[in-house]
């Protein structure tokens, strides 16, 4: 709201106007520890995601998790009451591993699924619009929440983002990280990764560090 007053005329001057005053609200404060999109906000930046302000000559071919072909795909075969994300939740997109310590359902099987384990893991998160928003002013989420209900995929062709040192190479097998389930590295079939383990996923397309590529598990170099 905006205040306009007039100051009666001094002798023999004209009548003299002050300066509008603005009413308005202080500028948000921020608190320390702030999540970074958070932060970005308090401080009117636009941050990640939300409203879009770019515009590309080309769609983006995916999103990480989604199916890259229509070929066979098979998933884990949970029991009663399974498969569900642990206490930490599960990421969409990466690979997981059924908690060895977890409880067991009435078949006896593990319940319990995490993106960290030992050795090679159980299966691979596809993107089903099963990840949740609950990061305070997020825009988007890839997040299964604890306790939420998990598919892991034990064959298929998937989508996922190159989180290794260098460009993917066709042919090479992705390996995950054995605390985040992500592709940390393509190596030769027995090759090793620092922290992760080999999958039996097969890289069929090349793409940049940070860029999504194409994992799929039937296909070999005798291929084609």
């Amino acid at each position: 709201m905006v205040q306009s007053t007039t100051t009666p005329a001094a002798s023999g001057g004209p009548p003299q106007t002050p300066q509008a005053q603005t009413a308005s609200s202080p500028p948000p404060v921020g608190r320390a520890g702030e999540p970074p999109h958070v932060e970005a906000l308090i401080a009117g930046q636009p941050g990640p995601g939300g409203f879009q302000k770019v515009v590309t000559t080309q769609p983006a071919p995916a999103v990480a998790g989604d199916f890259c072909d229509a070929n066979p795909r098979s998933s884990w075969d949970a029991g009663p009451g399974g498969l569900v994300a642990g206490t930490n939740g599960v990421t969409v997109g990466a690979f997981a591993w059924l908690d060895t310590t977890g409880p067991v359902d009435a078949n006896g099987v593990r319940t319990r699924v995490n993106n960290a384990g030992a050795g090679a893991p159980t299966g691979f998160v596809h993107r089903e619009q099963q990840g949740l928003i609950t990061l305070y002013l997020a825009f988007s989420g890839m997040l299964i929440p604890a306790g939420f209900g998990v598919t892991l995929m034990t064959t298929g062709g998937y989508w996922v983002v190159n989180n290794s040192a260098g460009a993917s190479v066709v042919g090479q097998k992705a390996f995950a990280s054995n605390t985040t389930g992500l592709v940390t590295g393509f190596a030769a079939a027995a090759g090793t990764v620092a922290g992760a383990t080999e999958t039996k996923y097969t890289c069929v397309s090349v793409g940049a560090v940070g860029e999504l590529v194409k994992i799929v598990s039937h296909w070999s170099l005798a291929a084609g």
